[in-house]
């Protein structure tokens, strides 16, 4: 991937947890000499749903209920982002890299997915995938695209890379959402451990999320993530998406660099 290419771009949004990736996106961006790109996205069922008649929120500590204004909100949202604004310049800042912001109007990850394809210079189109899944406690994770060349729509494989202790299963709905989006429903789960106890126990909550969704998919046990027999695995199964847990075990300096140098399809990290 050229250096004028390499961006790091971390979704924003209106959630209190939002800004949590910025930190590591800026790092990252560090690493990799590359420009860090916060993306704020409006969620347009939101203005969808205060435009309809007889709409209405209850305060949260009031408890009283009043009639969404649609101006009210899209004020809201630009307020929003100029706070993610400054909140992106602060961690450019303090890394020492190279930043920018925008807006959109969507979801998060089709917006994600668009801001990539359009830096990419391969506009495409987004599936059709069915209605995006709630991540479970804490809030809405983090979201890292890491990525920036072409193919970003490929026929390929959605790998998703979780370690034996990090990756809750409040995750898991994301990490589909991603894999649908941006990938053919095939999927691989791969597990890092060299404990095979523990292993067995992710790979348990694993299969227990995808009866829950209908689904099926294999999953891999890996003792460590060997960068080379890694890169390998993802050649011989046709990856055309990469998604990872952002844990210690699996976001070492050396292995990143090496896998955004070598792949040419989307990388995605999940933050908590």
């Amino acid at each position: 991937m050229s250096r004028e290419r390499r961006r790091i771009l971390v979704g924003l949004d209106s959630s209190p947890t939002s800004l949590r990736g910025l930190a590591a996106a800026a790092e990252m961006a560090a690493r990799l000499d590359a420009e860090l790109v916060g993306l704020f996205v409006e969620d347009d069922n939101l203005l969808r749903l205060a435009e309809l008649p007889n709409s209405f929120e209850i305060g949260l500590q009031s408890a009283r209920s009043r009639n969404l204004d649609p101006e009210v909100i899209a004020r809201l949202f630009r307020q929003m982002a100029e706070r993610a604004r400054v909140a992106v310049e602060r961690a450019a800042e303090r890394e020492h890299v190279r930043c920018s912001f925008e807006v959109a109007r969507g979801s998060m990850i089709g917006q994600l997915l668009r801001a990539m394809a359009i830096s990419s210079g391969e506009p495409g189109e987004l599936r059709r995938s069915r209605p995006q899944r709630l991540a479970s406690g804490g809030g809405a994770p983090s979201i890292i695209l890491m990525q920036g060349q072409v193919c970003v729509f490929p026929a390929g494989k959605a790998v998703i890379v979780l370690d034996d202790e990090h990756f809750s299963s409040g995750r898991l709905p994301v990490a589909l959402d991603l894999a649908d989006e941006s990938c053919t429903e095939e999927l691989l789960f791969v597990v890092v451990s060299d404990s095979l106890i523990n292993a067995r126990r992710q790979v348990g909550k694993v299969r227990e999320f995808l009866e829950l969704e209908g689904r099926t998919a294999p999953i891999k046990i890996l003792p460590s993530l060997e960068v080379e027999y890694f890169l390998a695995l993802l050649e011989n199964e046709s990856c055309g998406t990469l998604i990872f847990s952002a844990c210690p075990k699996l976001t070492d300096r050396d292995v990143i660099r090496r896998l955004v140098d070598e792949i040419d399809y989307p990388i995605f990290m999940i933050g908590h």
